[in-house]
């Protein structure tokens, strides 16, 4: 079967996407909706997340971390059972490449974001629940793409072969 990279790019964007709100979901069960801010310009009570901006930061870069290597692992094991002959670089390199380009995206992202959409002041990055959601949709949009596409190339290379029949008359 022919490599599809850019169904792998398609597939990638949504089980990130999956991954990523899985992971946010994780994260904030542990306590990351810390109080109820009342907003002024609309006068109702929104929930924010507000911690330290380290803290962010850091759980920003090992849920991307994660993220990536599992999305990369998976995406080994499926073309791997797809094309067990074709000649992939190390299971390892795949899931660390995976990993790094994951926190990568995710703290870029994450942290453009919270300036743009939040607050960081004081030390402590404030979102607002929704905000911090449609973050980690992109999040997980683009580094699940990123990661899947990137992956599925290092397991299945591209063969470059010659055509007889390009040149024939």
């Amino acid at each position: 079967m022919k490599p599809s990279y850019s169904t792998s790019f398609l597939v990638g964007a949504v089980a990130g996407l999956i991954v990523a709100i899985a992971i946010l979901l994780f994260v904030a069960s542990l306590g990351g909706v810390s109080y109820l801010n009342p907003s002024i310009e609309t006068g109702s009570v929104d929930p924010v997340f507000s911690i330290p901006a380290s803290t962010l930061w850091m759980m920003t870069l090992i849920a991307g971390f994660i993220g990536g290597a599992v999305l990369s692992a998976v995406t080994f094991g499926i073309a791997r059972v797809l094309d067990p002959e074709a000649i992939p670089v190390s299971s390892v390199i795949v899931v660390l490449v995976g990993a790094t380009v994951g926190a990568t995206v995710a703290f870029a992202v994450m942290l453009l974001g919270a300036g743009i959409l939040g607050t960081v002041a004081d030390g402590f990055a404030t979102v607002t629940v929704v905000q911090m959601v449609m973050l980690t949709a992109v999040i997980g949009l683009a580094g699940g793409a990123t990661v899947t596409w990137l992956s599925y190339i290092l397991t299945r290379p591209p063969v470059y072969e010659t055509d007889p029949d390009l040149l024939a008359v």
